[in-house]
This record gives C-alpha cells, sequence and structure tokens, in this order.
C-alpha cells in the first residue's frame, strides 16, 4: 500500500447473530457487559512495543499495511483484518519477537483470524 492512497469506504456488516442478541433482552446486557470485560482484560498494554528488543514500531506499521495489502488481494472481510491487527497487538504486548519472525507472527495471527 502506498501512503497518501485512500482506502475504499468500508460498508457497515450486521450480522443474524447480533440482531438475535438484541432481540434477546433478558440476556443481551449480561452478554454484553461479559464481552466489555473481556476486552478490557486482554486489551494490549499501551506502551508494549517500548517492551520489544528487536522490533520498531515502524517494523509493525509495516507489517499491518502487508496484512492490508493480503487482506485485499485475498478479498476477506474488514473484521478479519481487523482482528488480526488486534491479535498481532496482543500477542506484541505478552511476548517478544525478532524482526525475522515478525512476518511469520503476522501470517499466523492473520488465519487465525479468518
Amino acid at each position: 500500500m502506498v501512503l497518501g492512497t485512500p482506502l475504499p469506504t468500508l460498508e457497515p456488516v450486521f450480522y443474524s447473530g447480533l440482531r438475535e442478541l438484541e432481540s434477546n433482552v433478558e440476556y443481551s446486557q449480561d452478554i454484553y457487559s461479559y464481552l466489555r470485560d473481556r476486552e478490557l482484560k486482554f486489551r494490549p498494554e499501551a506502551n508494549y512495543m517500548e517492551k520489544q528488543p528487536d522490533i520498531a514500531s515502524s517494523m509493525r506499521t509495516v507489517l499491518v499495511d502487508w496484512l492490508v495489502e493480503v487482506a485485499d488481494e485475498y478479498k476477506w472481510h474488514a473484521e478479519t483484518l481487523f482482528l488480526a491487527v488486534s491479535y498481532v497487538d496482543r500477542f506484541l504486548s505478552s511476548k517478544s519477537v525478532w524482526r525475522n519472525k515478525l512476518q511469520l507472527v503476522g501470517t499466523a495471527l492473520l488465519f487465525i483470524a479468518a
């Protein structure tokens, strides 16, 4: 992806499971609360890139650009890409990665997200 290239506009995607969840008022608030708690518990640390001994923020940027190109090439949903980037951030927050393994980590997490 070339810097300055405009990104396509993404359309919202609605899943039938989400509609079913919203229609089930009895449990929906509990489910949303649970999911929000899990999101807060497992979010990446704010300064996780400072703890990486061999990679810099610019390398993460290159990896994310490459993931965008791969997702675009294979026509994957935008949500798959967003989930993969979230997985990358969470993984880098918890593990040290050597620069020669960064693309492998990104590839594995992209396929897990798919």
